[in-house]
């Protein structure tokens, strides 16, 4: 007959739990900085729930450590901030979409029209205003070049 036909009281292997053991003074030095290595690992890596006093830890080393359960807290949404000031826009540089000027909003074509004749007008004098000294300029240049006697 063969053992896995033999019923479970012929066993030889003992399934009792044996004796906890007391701890000798330097045993319980080295169980003590792993607890305070375990504390110090469980608070660097942000698992603040997880740090245990010398009793839990002994629990949770010997395999007997149940940790509480947490209640669950519901998420109460706080008041949103708004702020009291008033917003002002920026004045900007010239530079971007913050300082564009604002196109004439004028429901009547003429009225755009005129305002781009005027705009006309006044580039129309400038530039005859700068050809007119351009030429007095150039007169002066000249009957002054030609009252000078010249040497060759």
């Amino acid at each position: 007959m063969t053992m896995s036909l033999v019923g479970p009281g012929l066993t030889t292997t003992s399934y009792k739990k044996r004796k906890q053991t007391n701890r000798t003074k330097v045993q319980q030095s080295i169980f003590e900085n792993q607890h305070r290595d375990h504390n110090k690992r469980m608070k660097q890596s942000g698992a603040h729930d997880q740090m245990m006093s010398l009793a839990e830890y002994d629990l949770y080393v010997r395999g007997n450590y149940k940790p509480e359960k947490k209640k669950f807290k519901e998420l109460v949404p706080s008041a949103v901030f708004q702020r009291d000031t008033k917003q002002y826009p920026s004045k900007g540089t010239g530079i971007g979409v913050a300082s564009k000027k604002e196109s004439p909003k004028s429901k009547n074509l003429s009225d755009l029209n005129l305002a781009c004749l005027e705009n006309f007008d006044l580039i129309l004098l400038k530039s005859f205003f700068f050809i007119a000294i351009f030429f007095f300029k150039l007169i002066k240049m000249v009957t002054t070049s030609l009252s000078s006697p010249s040497s060759y």
